[in-house]
């Protein structure tokens, strides 16, 4: 019977809890506009995946990551990237190398090798091609460890139709190449080399033009399981989350999510009404203090409520004197208004003035008799004494006298 009880107890405090998240996980989903469906490959365990957010409309970069299948928040990292924007279409060199794409690839781990006979200088030409133009003023290559540098380098360019020069050949004195600022879609790199190369990244110094965006959500997604992302919340919204602690930076790995354009509105979503005034946040003039009139008198944007007329730094909802400055919010009466805009004070003494000269007089009266009656008592007490010291004094003669007389004779 115990057991049954304790079961039966079990199985109500899961249920509850389990209501009480779910509750909850709607509650902070009601808070977002948005919603971005992802799918994921299949996971065979868990595995960072990367969420593009290309395409996707952010009025601020706040986010829930949500498992559906379990129904509990996810930690998730964002983050942005400048890419280029033209997009390297290929890599070819000469003479023919395997692995040339790995120039480019963006890893330090990988390398593209070129062999040397032994035998006298060697060169290696490679050729870069975009598919639209990169606006660039330098070029800079990584090589893996414990290799020779090349011994010169030359640079070349497509422009307007003609190849160019764009740094004669010059002793290679260090892994940055500066160059005026060209435009290209395709560029021609000759190195010279006495000793193997393995070449680990080519990279051009790109014009900002060049350049874009690349925004992206990571999060740690488990096998077998269903994630959508939850954005632009209209008010400031705690995410409780139920799985976090993993490194999101360790993306090497990354899974990419294939993402669901465009987003679809969230049917889940209530507009903030922070304050309960049934003004919706983001159309309300004073979204902390209730104020369903919207009063605006000085149609400044603000609500009266929330405006500082007096500009003493307390907004009229509390300050006790709104068109009269007085930070120090003084009281006297504690009537709710200030001192330095009561016009009728509650007090008694306040409203009648005359009451503590009234007061002040009966004080004075008071004692002036009390000195008075102190003077009068002084001499009465002095003649007092007087005659107690007289009949003291008198007393003792006749006892001396009694005393000091002879005996008679008989």
């Amino acid at each position: 019977m115990k057991k049954f009880l304790f079961l039966c107890a079990s199985v109500a405090f899961f249920a509850i809890s389990f209501s009480g998240a779910s509750a909850d996980t709607k509650d902070v989903r009601s808070s977002f506009k948005n919603v971005l469906p992802i799918t994921l490959p299949e996971l065979a365990v868990p595995t960072i995946a990367e969420v593009p957010l290309g395409g996707v409309s952010l009025e601020q970069n706040y986010f829930a990551v949500y498992n559906k299948t379990q129904g509990f928040f996810v930690e998730h990292r964002y983050s942005v990237e400048n890419r280029s924007r033209s997009g390297l279409v290929s890599v070819s060199t000469e003479p023919q190398v395997g692995g040339a794409q790995s120039m480019v690839d963006g890893s330090y781990s990988t390398a593209t090798h070129f062999d040397s006979s032994g035998v006298g200088e060697e060169s290696a030409l490679i050729t870069l091609t975009h598919a639209t133009p990169v606006t660039s003023s330098g070029l800079s290559f990584s090589f893996a460890q414990n290799v020779i540098s090349p011994r010169t380098v030359e640079l070349r360019a497509e422009v307007d139709g003609e190849t160019k020069v764009i740094v004669a050949k010059r002793n290679y004195t260090g892994n940055f190449l500066p160059f005026p600022k060209t435009t290209s879609n395709k560029w021609y790199i000759t190195l010279t080399y006495t000793q193997p190369l393995r070449i680990t990244e080519i990279k051009f110094v790109e014009d900002r033009d060049s350049l874009v965006s690349y925004e992206k959500l990571h999060f740690l997604a488990l096998p077998d399981q269903e994630y959508e992302i939850y954005f632009n919340p209209d008010a400031y919204v705690v995410v409780p989350l139920a799985q976090k602690g993993s490194n999101l930076t360790a993306t090497n790995d990354a899974q990419v999510a294939e993402v669901t354009l465009p987003p679809l509105h969230n049917t889940l979503f209530t507009p903030s009404d922070t304050d309960g005034d049934g003004v919706p946040d983001v159309s309300d003039n004073c979204p902390r203090i209730p104020n369903p009139e919207q009063e605006d008198v000085n149609k400044n944007g603000v609500g009266d409520a929330c405006d500082d007329f007096d500009k003493d730094g307390i907004i009229n909802a509390h300050d006790n004197c709104p068109e009269v400055p007085n930070p120090n919010q003084r009281d006297t009466d504690k009537d709710g208004v200030g001192d330095d805009c009561d016009s009728e004070e509650s007090r008694f003494t306040e409203r009648h003035g005359w009451v503590p000269w009234v007061g002040i007089g009966i004080a004075g009266l008071t004692l002036g008799a009390l000195l008075f009656m102190a003077l009068r008592q002084k001499p009465a007490r002095q003649e007092d004494e007087k005659e107690g010291e007289l009949e003291n004094g008198g007393g003792s003669e006749k006892e001396n006298t009694e005393v000091n007389e002879p005996p008679q004779q008989n």
